[in-house]
């Protein structure tokens, strides 16, 4: 009768799964676990992954006004540093090609008007490669023949193939004329990547030069690129050459 007590009572004991506390098993009793679902959290006790952030909010909400509005700004402003910072490390390894970085590299170079370098070229002739005082580099690549047409006397060098050693011959090139180029205007079909890509690279590769002579042009970019400079030609030999 003790003996079947006592079973009795390790039966009603409550557990779930192996990590119940059940007491040692009875001598020629099998163990038997008895399911309790008193036991299992309801969806609604059950702990959420976003509690955490829920805290945050709740702190950050009973904070006043003008300490909100500061901690924003900082934190925009010191986000805004890290992203400047790894973009412009980026692109003076050349391996930044759109995005962010293409934005803040292109913030740091000036563009010319297409009717800047079309007046330009009226009072001064086509443009000559780098042996004139204005140069024009064409970084299209299967677009360049796609589209039809180029800026005469451009320099062309597809994105793919600007390399550091087509940038090293460029400064060469550049070296040659005796500083008679003054300003360098790179484009691509809309200049908005490539362009202004190559273009940031190709500075941070003038300042590079130990040269003490050698004073590099001014890059620069052409606004709209050569779709914009193609509409405003209009098929006139003098700004744009067909094949």
């Amino acid at each position: 009768l003790r003996r079947a007590r006592r079973l009795r009572r390790r039966r009603r004991t409550p557990g779930c799964g192996a990590d119940a506390k059940t007491p040692p098993r009875a001598r020629g009793v099998r163990r038997r676990w008895v399911p309790c679902a008193r036991l299992r959290p309801t969806p609604s006790e059950a702990p959420s992954g976003s509690a955490l952030l829920d805290d945050v909010v709740a702190a950050l909400e009973a904070l006043p006004s003008h300490h909100q509005l500061a901690l924003t700004v900082v934190l925009g402003l010191f986000f805004l540093f890290l992203g400047w910072r790894n973009a412009r490390v980026r692109h003076r390894q050349g391996r930044t090609k759109s995005g962010l970085g293409t934005m803040l590299a292109a913030m740091e170079l000036t563009y010319v008007d297409g009717d800047e370098l079309r007046g330009w070229i009226k009072e001064n002739g086509r443009v000559s490669g780098v042996d004139a005082a204005w140069g024009v580099v064409d970084v299209r690549d299967e677009d360049f023949d796609e589209m039809g047409g180029h800026i005469p006397g451009c320099i062309h060098i597809g994105s793919e193939d600007f390399d550091e050693d087509a940038a090293d011959r460029l400064v060469e090139r550049i070296k040659g004329t005796g500083g008679a180029l003054r300003r360098l205007i790179f484009h691509c079909t809309m200049s908005q990547v490539r362009g202004p890509t190559l273009a940031s690279s190709f500075k941070a590769r003038l300042t590079q030069e130990e040269d003490e002579d050698f004073e590099p042009p001014e890059v620069c970019v052409l606004a709209g690129g050569f779709r914009r400079w193609s509409r405003a030609a209009d098929g006139d030999p003098d700004f744009i050459t067909i094949g």
